[in-house]
């Protein structure tokens, strides 16, 4: 079938997380993906990682990585009550797990991870769960990936290569190729080699 994509934004200009989730809904999305570059104060940190969401991270990193995008959007106060303190989201949040869609997240994390990290190299950090702002609003499967650590000197020059970002982007559509053929599936993907069998 057709498959097309929206852009929440074709410039560097500054967008808030919840407009983001707000134009996928919009536009009837299937899936949405965050695409994000990490950084580290261990300058030897390495490797893609993708999330979903989940109210309890699966480790401290995971959740360091959740607070840091978060800041984007509120102020330390603001990100502090809206994570730590909400019961009305934290409520929500955990509601989701109980739903087909917070299933389907995974799977989506899954594909769309499998194949970047066959694709572009690196170290594989994993799938992981955490609180991201700017996957709360999602109506559909969503995930966010971090792609390598700009604060590595060896992958920031690899992501700053043409050839690396066309590796990337052929990854994300692989995965999602991927996701919407066999999104009953858990590691599914089309980086050569074969799914694995219905859980």
């Amino acid at each position: 079938g057709v498959c097309g994509s929206l852009l929440t934004r074709s410039t560097d200009k500054f967008l808030p997380l919840e407009e983001r989730t707000r134009l996928a809904n919009a536009a009837g999305a299937d899936m949405f993906l965050s695409i994000h570059a990490n950084s580290s104060m261990n300058p030897f940190a390495a490797g893609v990682e993708t999330f979903f969401l989940s109210f309890e991270a699966t480790d401290e990193d995971a959740m360091r990585v959740a607070a840091f995008e978060n800041s984007i959007a509120f102020s330390e106060k603001e990100a502090e009550f809206s994570w730590d303190k909400s019961g009305d989201i934290k409520e929500i949040l955990l509601d989701l797990s109980e739903t087909a869609a917070h299933h389907k997240s995974a799977v989506f994390a899954e594909a769309v991870h499998l194949n970047i990290v066959s694709a572009a190299g690196g170290e594989n950090r994993g799938v992981k769960q955490a609180p991201f702002a700017v996957l709360s609003g999602a109506a559909m499967p969503a995930a966010l990936v971090e792609i390598g650590f700009i604060s590595n000197l060896d992958e920031e020059k690899r992501l700053s290569s043409g050839k690396t970002h066309d590796k990337i982007a052929e990854s994300i559509f692989k995965g999602i190729a991927a996701f919407k053929k066999n999104g009953a599936l858990k590691g599914a993907y089309l980086g050569g080699k074969k799914t694995s069998k219905k859980d």
